[in-house]
């Protein structure tokens, strides 16, 4: 149960930070070790980060419908995000419209009908709002 929330969690991040993971802000990746030495990283293509979903998605991790739907999600912000991916994302989700579950299937088909007009449904795809500072 703990590793499915952590993999829930996980996907959500993906999704909504996909433009940060995949280096479309600059972010500094320069990390120092206590001993002095700097470590560089480079942050993944979009593509390498569609093939570890589409691995993700072939292994026994992901094996409840909610997992599954999350992971639809996380496609279908990511195609969003980045145009060139959008094609494989597609083929993704469609492999899921023979889902046994319903839900599934039909969740699928709309993700799979919505990546060919992300251009004109963007905001369908957009980071969630900031939750506002209490004031009280």
């Amino acid at each position: 149960c703990k590793k499915e929330t952590l993999l829930m969690v996980t996907l959500w991040c993906v999704g909504e930070y996909c433009n940060l993971l995949c280096g479309d802000v600059a972010v500094d990746l320069a990390i120092s070790e206590p001993s002095g030495q700097e470590w560089q990283k480079q942050q993944p293509s979009p593509q390498q980060v569609m093939s570890v979903l589409a691995a993700l998605l072939a292994s026994h991790y992901v094996n409840t419908n909610q997992l599954i739907q999350h992971a639809m999600t996380t496609l279908l912000k990511f195609a969003g995000e980045f145009a060139e991916i959008r094609d494989s994302a597609k083929a993704l989700l469609l492999k899921f419209s023979v889902h046994p579950d319903l839900e599934v299937q039909q969740r699928a088909c709309e993700f799979s009908a919505l990546v060919d007009h992300l251009d004109i449904c963007s905001g369908l795809t957009d980071q969630m709002p900031a939750i506002p500072a209490s004031s009280t």
